[in-house]
């Protein structure tokens, strides 16, 4: 009787401690508690609201690409033997017009296809001693890639709109535009046929209305006062490039 009532006192081994979650006979492993997925499960708005983001951003980057580039200076063309006499030619005749008895208040002269690409030539060599001796802080006339087709009357050209932001790939917009420029004393016509932001096609009303605004910028100037006064009337006829001209007026313009 007394074992029973001195065992009765002693706590039993292992009664204080918790049971198991998951009981399992010896010599099985116990299975694992699963997580309810609850936790894990995105809701369809959400994962609406995810997929419209990231297409968002793909388009975003897409049309960043679209419109930017590096910036690019194409190389300089060197002056030919044309280009010389061409130049001669010109200084002789403002020359003659300027220094003789009875001078003449407007000149009109004629210049061909090869004669026009001469004078972009010497233009872009002008424009680049310009920007090395810090006279002029734009780009050399190449960088403008101005062509004349004197047959169509078009005239195309590129403007490069260098923002400075070169992670945007490169940061530069080329905005190409082709048309047809004409001018007749105080009066500028503008007619674009085609215009191209980067690499996308624009409708050629957006170039009018972007060439009106910078024509209205570029009248306040005195660079246009200067070059309304040089040339009355500039136009292009079948195979030749036509400028009437103040000799005075001209020369002012060209030192």
């Amino acid at each position: 009787m007394s074992g029973g009532r001195g065992t009765a006192g002693k706590a039993r081994p292992g009664a204080g401690k918790a049971r198991p979650a998951v009981r399992h006979r010896s010599g099985t492993p116990a299975r694992p508690v699963r997580k309810s997925p609850g936790g894990w499960r995105i809701s369809r708005g959400r994962l609406l609201v995810l997929v419209a983001a990231f297409a968002g951003l793909a388009v975003l980057l897409t049309l960043v690409a679209l419109l930017f580039s590096a910036p690019a200076q194409p190389p300089a063309e060197l002056l030919t033997g044309d280009d010389i006499s061409l130049q001669m030619k010109l200084v002789r005749r403002l020359s003659r017009e300027l220094f003789s008895e009875r001078p003449v208040e407007y000149s009109a002269i004629e210049f061909s296809g090869s004669e026009v690409e001469s004078l972009l030539r010497l233009g872009d060599f002008a424009s680049q001693v310009a920007v090395n001796s810090g006279r002029y802080r734009g780009l050399p006339l190449r960088c403008y890639e101005l062509d004349c087709d004197l047959e169509s009357g078009r005239v195309a050209g590129v403007l490069p709109l260098d923002t400075g932001w070169r992670w945007l790939f490169g940061g530069v917009i080329r905005v190409e535009v082709s048309g047809i420029f004409e001018k007749e004393d105080d009066l500028i016509d503008i007619d674009v046929n085609s215009l191209r932001i980067g690499r996308l096609p624009a409708p050629a009303w957006l170039g009018e209305w972007i060439a009106g605004r910078l024509l209205e910028q570029w009248r306040r100037r005195r660079s246009f006062a200067d070059f309304n006064q040089a040339v009355r009337e500039l136009r292009i006829e079948p195979g030749k490039l036509v400028l009437v001209y103040r000799p005075a007026a001209l020369s002012r313009l060209l030192r």
